[in-house]
């Protein structure tokens, strides 16, 4: 019996849905899309069934119990689904984005069309507080996947690490002027080559960190 049974998985849309909320542990497991994922849950037996069978269900309880508010253009002192803000550059996932804080940029990095598996390496932004589409900022180094990206907030300054070209992982850092409209430039590079790691910042006191990976 296949998982899709097993686990009352109904439909294939659904299946997609629940991917990106355990994209980090697939990818562990040699699983890189969300048709993969789906083939996956058609074809797989014993334990590496089981394990799919565990990280799905875990997957449908979270998504149950998210609170009732979008990330596309919402309020977020308000409770609230989300309202479409646009569309990028161009469509795709295994993308990373930050901002520069009060300043009302966001920048979008990296990315791949799934149906083709083609990567990108466009950076797109867009302007926070005025929903509408993004435009093209331009490009990383390398066309990148399962990169993390965070800023100094509104020193405008941000940066990109880590990821997967084409398909190894990669130890860049690039670095943009979230303000300027440019190409990103060599900022140096990360201890190890990873990917689909978590990256954060303490804002404007100019510390970033990177943790977590996937070799």
């Amino acid at each position: 019996m296949g998982l899709l049974d097993r686990e009352a998985l109904h439909t294939i849309s659904e299946i997609k849905q629940l991917y990106p909320m355990i994209r980090n542990s697939l990818s562990r497991m040699g699983i890189y899309s969300a048709n993969q994922l789906v083939q996956e849950a058609y074809s797989s037996t014993g334990a590496r069934e089981d394990k799919l069978s565990k990280l799905l269900t875990y997957a449908k309880e979270s998504l149950e119990e998210l609170p009732k508010f979008g990330s596309s253009n919402s309020t977020i002192s308000t409770s609230e689904n989300a309202n479409n803000f646009g569309s990028l550059s161009l469509p795709r996932d295994l993308l990373t984005a930050t901002s520069n804080g009060t300043n009302d940029r966001g920048v979008f990095g990296g990315g791949r069309y799934e149906g083709q598996d083609t990567q990108y390496n466009i950076i797109d932004y867009i302007t926070i507080s005025d929903p509408g589409n993004a435009h093209v900022f331009g490009t990383l180094r390398t066309a990148t996947v399962g990169l993390s990206a965070t800023s100094n907030d509104i020193q405008n300054k941000a940066i990109f690490g880590g990821g997967v070209y084409p398909h190894l992982p990669q130890d860049n850092i690039d670095t943009i002027d979230i303000t300027t409209s440019m190409n990103a430039n060599n900022f140096g590079d990360l201890l190890t080559a990873r990917s689909y790691l978590s990256v954060t910042s303490n804002g404007t006191n100019n510390r970033g960190v990177f943790g977590g990976e996937s070799r």
